[in-house]
């Protein structure tokens, strides 16, 4: 819970100190004052205090009054040099009581330097109690757990802020300037809409992420693990695909492929149907292909080696069969380069193509649009359906004059250039995974070209060598064999390597895909469901409490998408309460929401502080009656209400809006600020 006990406010200047204090009880506090004369700075030193002054439309001092930071007018309208100020604000969570102490453009003082004294040393000045020292508004400010001030004013509170997501996808904290909007309104743009001031932090739905986190609903921590398990099974694929692409990169120029995994993980993955395949004459897994290189070489091992005359029988024949060989390879790299040349310009058209498609797609949605927002009426070209440029009748379709068909009508159109967009979009990745074939084709004819060349430059060294001599080739066709055999015992082995981190991860990865599916399949629970509709009771009969007329109550509800109020009926389907409300009727609204905010979570013992303020809450000019009604329901909640509210400067409106009203008033004469030595301290 959030109280807050007392204030002091001091503004420091060549003539003396300015000072305002006061304290604050349990139950409703009203704060009196006429316009231009210091209520709104007492407001504003709360938020400024508590390190909410982001609500206020920025950061640091630059959002306060301009008495707390350049000139200050004293009760004759003299106006003075102000040096800076400070904010002392005493607050209670139910246990502890601290005071906040935080500087104003004072030149000693950073604005983003918070202290934390540990005691109520607004109430007690005989006491010197413990200091630290806290920082807000910069990197840690909401993580540090040592000198972060809002991570220390997140435990103050005992709350336990979630982890939510980014527009980036990164994870991030609820800030709980994002939390505060929901009970701290101010009076410019905090009665324009549900948490109309929360700051922007590029957090998704950051309004929503704050309600579920006050209603303490179930949806936070069931898209905290639908995240979990999203970011672990990304992790796992892309450790899969890693691992996958070392085992392709090793072997791609070696004319072996593999078999039975995929580079996505894939559930019928079977590390007994995973191998690696060897293309020659005919197909080979890599283990057999090893055995069979291993009989040849002990064939080979197992006669004398035969001399140079013996061999050159067959080699002037061996060298014209290879010298062939090598020029059919050649012959296919050229048709391989042709064929990628033909992909290469294929793509280069359907590329285009599908770029005036999505031109059209473009086109034909904007003329829809304005169609919709109706175009028809305009005094135009466009609509009479004629062009601006040519002057010749449009169809809503771009087919020439001359046909007479009957066209499409622009939605058939949209969606039959969205269908062919999708054609063209699966052409090109068909073309690009040929390609991707063409190019593993050519790293392979190129090897064996070299392999070609290397067997030919030999056949011919052997030729003018020594007849006498052993036979130079089937000496290196053995040692060829032996360090053939020596590598692809490695490839083996680093494949059965990899393929036991594969079968791990396709484990793991079916696991966390099973408990993935068992999520459920709507974020809502029952649970949830059941405080939405408390969250409606509440909110609906408040409505009726502050004699709300602009449509008929029974027909609202509380979104369960938005947990925001929609009407629902036949006449107004899901249409925002805000849209169909008058302006005061929307006040209303207002008030209602958040107070049900703070009953619902409190019926739940969920995260709502118990602590409310409004600032100028009678809105729209709206009537006495109703603010009674706001004023005597604050008065009887169970937790602590500030609202500041000038009353129209009258007495009589003070005295309709507040007769037999429990309430803490505080009300001060001309200024808020008075100076110290005319107060004769």
């Amino acid at each position: 819970m959030l109280n807050i006990t007392a204030i002091r406010i001091t503004t420091y200047t060549a003539q003396g100190s300015f000072i305002f204090e006061t304290d604050f009880r349990t139950g409703l506090n009203i704060i009196r004052g006429d316009n231009a004369k210091g209520k709104s700075t007492l407001v504003q030193s709360i938020f400024y205090a508590l390190g909410q002054e982001e609500l206020l439309g920025g950061k640091n001092s630059k959002v306060m009054q301009s008495c707390l930071r350049k000139q200050i007018r004293d009760d004759e309208d003299n106006e003075i040099t102000v040096h800076g100020s400070s904010i002392e604000l005493q607050i209670s969570n139910g246990v502890n009581e601290v005071t906040l102490k935080r500087s104003v453009s004072l030149g000693d003082k950073d604005d983003r330097l918070i202290e934390v004294i540990f005691g109520a040393a607004l109430s007690d000045k005989t006491v010197v109690f413990k200091k630290e020292p806290k920082y807000l508004h910069d990197a840690g400010g909401a993580t540090n757990p040592e000198y972060g001030f809002h991570k220390w004013l997140e435990d103050f509170l005992g709350w336990e802020l979630p982890s939510i997501y980014s527009f980036g996808e990164k994870e991030t904290k609820l800030y709980c300037q994002l939390v505060f909007p929901a009970f701290l309104i101010e009076q410019k743009l905090g009665w324009s809409n549900y948490l109309a001031t929360s700051p922007y932090f590029s957090i998704k739905n950051p309004k929503k992420r704050a309600i579920e986190f006050l209603l303490q609903l179930d949806i936070s921590e069931f898209e905290r693990k639908k995240r979990a398990y999203e970011a672990k099974l990304e992790e796992y694929k892309k450790m899969w695909q890693s691992i996958y692409d070392e085992i392709r990169y090793m072997v791609s120029s070696n004319s072996i492929d593999i078999e039975g995994i995929n580079r996505s993980p894939h559930v019928d993955f079977n590390s007994n149907n995973a191998n690696l395949i060897v293309k020659k004459e005919t197909q080979y897994t890599l283990l057999n292909y090893i055995e069979h290189m291993k009989q040849i070489l002990q064939i080979k091992q197992s006669v004398d080696i035969p001399t140079n005359a013996e061999a050159n029988v067959h080699l002037r024949q061996k060298l014209e069969e290879t010298q062939q060989e090598l020029q059919n390879l050649v012959d296919e790299e050229e048709q391989l380069q042709g064929s990628l040349s033909i992909e290469h310009i294929q793509k280069k058209e359907i590329t285009g193509s599908l770029q005036e498609i999505e031109k059209d797609i473009e086109k034909n949605e904007g003329a829809l649009k304005v169609q919709k927002f109706g175009a028809d009426n305009l005094d135009s070209c466009m609509a009479h359906d004629i062009c601006p440029t040519c002057k010749q009748e449009i169809k809503d379709a771009l087919l020439p004059l001359d046909i007479h068909a009957i066209p499409m009508d622009i939605t058939d159109n949209i969606k039959y250039i969205k269908e062919q967009k999708k054609i063209f979009s699966a052409y090109i990745d068909s073309i690009n995974n040929t390609m991707i074939l063409i190019r593993n084709s050519l790293k392979s004819n190129r090897k064996f070209q070299e392999e070609k060349i290397e067997e030919i430059k030999n056949i011919r060294v052997q030729l003018i060598a020594d007849p006498r001599l052993p036979s130079l080739i089937e000496i290196r066709e053995q040692i060829r064999l032996e360090e053939e055999i020596k590598k692809l015992q490695g490839y083996l082995e680093f494949f059965n390597e990899k393929l036991l981190k594969i079968s791990e991860l396709s484990e793991k990865y079916n696991l966390e895909c099973a408990e993935y599916k068992n999520l459920p399949k709507k974020g809502l629970s029952e649970k949830d469901k059941e405080k939405l509709h408390s969250f409606t009771l509440i909110f609906t009969a408040l409505l009726n409490k502050f004699n709300f007329q602009s449509c008929s109550i029974k027909h609202i509800r509380i979104s369960e998408e938005t947990y925001f109020p929609i009407i629902d009926s036949l006449e107004l389907l899901n249409e925002t309460l805000r849209n169909d409300s008058s302006g005061s009727d929307f006040t209303r609204v207002m008030w209602a929401y958040t107070l049900g905010l703070y009953l619902t979570s409190k019926e739940y013992n969920a995260n709502h502080p118990a602590f409310i303020l409004l600032d100028e809450p009678s809105q729209h000019s709206i009537s006495n009656k109703s603010t009674w009604q706001l004023f005597n329901y604050l008065s009887q909640l169970s937790c602590q209400t500030i609202v500041a509210d000038s009353f129209n400067n009258s007495n009589q409106v003070f005295e309709e809006t507040t007769h037999n009203i429990n309430c803490h008033l505080i009300k001060f004469e001309g200024r808020l600020l008075k100076n110290l030595a005319n107060r004769g301290l």
